[in-house]
Parts: C-alpha cells; sequence; structure tokens
C-alpha cells in the first residue's frame, strides 16, 4: 500500500474514532462537533470548511482524552502522531472536497454506519491490542493472562512499535482494539512506543 494510501485510511480511521467517541455515541470525550448539529453551527463561524472545524475540534477533544489517559511522553497515539504526519493529515483533511468531503459525511452519519466502516477497517480474527502474555484468542487489549473471549480492558493498550502512517497494518490494529472496545462498552486507548 502507497504512503498515500496509509495516509488517507489513517485520516479515515481518525475521523471515525473522533466521531464514535462524541457524547452523543459512545461518550468517550464531551464533545459533539462531528454532530449534524454540531458542522450545522460551526457553519456560520466557518462557512467555507465547517466540517474541517468540526474534525478539528473533534480530533482536538479526542487527543486530549487519550493524553490524560496515555501520557504524552515517549508514545503515539491516533490523535497524537508524529510532527510531520500531523502535518500531512491536516492538509489531507484541509483538501477533502466534493465527493471525498461527503463520503467522510455520509460514513459517520449514523453510529451503526460508523461502526460497519469500523468494522471494514479492523483485523479479521486479529487479537492486534493483546498485551504480552495474553492467551490465544484473548480480545484485544485483554490483561495479560486473560482467558480466551475475555472483554479488554479499560484504559491504555500498548500495540508495540510501529507508524500507523506508513503501515496499513498498524491501522488496522488501531481500528479492531477500537472495535472491541466500543463493542463491550468498554474505553481502550491505544497506543505505540516511540516517541511521538
Amino acid at each position: 500500500m502507497a504512503q498515500s494510501d496509509s495516509l488517507d485510511l489513517l485520516l479515515e480511521l481518525r475521523i471515525l474514532i473522533a466521531s464514535l467517541g462524541e457524547k452523543d455515541r459512545f461518550g468517550w470525550w464531551p464533545s459533539s462537533f462531528l454532530s449534524s448539529t454540531g458542522v450545522k453551527f460551526l457553519s456560520y463561524a466557518f462557512p467555507k470548511a465547517p466540517f474541517m472545524a468540526a474534525a478539528s475540534g473533534a480530533f482536538e477533544a479526542a487527543r486530549i482524552a487519550h493524553d490524560e489517559r496515555i501520557g504524552i511522553r515517549d508514545v503515539s497515539h491516533l490523535f497524537r502522531l508524529p510532527y510531520e504526519v500531523e502535518l500531512r493529515l491536516f492538509e489531507r483533511l484541509r483538501s477533502l472536497d466534493g465527493s471525498r468531503l461527503k463520503e467522510c459525511q455520509e460514513m459517520i452519519a449514523s453510529r451503526d454506519g460508523a461502526m460497519d466502516r469500523l468494522r471494514s477497517i479492523a483485523a479479521p480474527g486479529a487479537s492486534p491490542g493483546a498485551k504480552p502474555g495474553a492467551k490465544p484468542g484473548a480480545k484485544p487489549g485483554a490483561k495479560p493472562g486473560a482467558k480466551p473471549g475475555a472483554a479488554p480492558t479499560e484504559g491504555p493498550v500498548s500495540l508495540g512499535e510501529g507508524s500507523p502512517e506508513t503501515d496499513a497494518g498498524a491501522c488496522r490494529r488501531f481500528a479492531s482494539v477500537y472495535l472491541a472496545a466500543f463493542e463491550n462498552s468498554s474505553k481502550a486507548y491505544p497506543y505505540l512506543l516511540g516517541a511521538s
């Protein structure tokens, strides 16, 4: 997969998780920027780019929630990536127009639609967030030694090392952890080791 394709997937995943984590969906952070009301409200202040403003606000709310639970030192997560990657993602978001913008808006228009898209991104049958020592078959984010089928734990989930901007597999591992958490009514915050 080309780097541009991985960046597109990363941006799509970031939009999905930012939307699903908002208070009117799963309530992981107290924003509602990406709801239809939020985007409509922002269209008055940002008439040329209300979706970009809404996404930026939701990303910031998600970043704060992740930082509070994971920390910011020597880790990166879906909403805190290396500076150069953040710039490229911002540029991608800014360049959304026409059919691509409409696709993004439709993708998050309903909770079920967003969850369906998240399922299609997540690695099928993988346990990417299982911590070292977790038994085979344990769900992503399960505690070390957890029985197969155990629900993910609340809180930070290490995915080891990697870079989601160049590795679609890393994006899929992120998606798998978030999907398991949403489906099990828990809150998991996946992260990668290494400086952000």
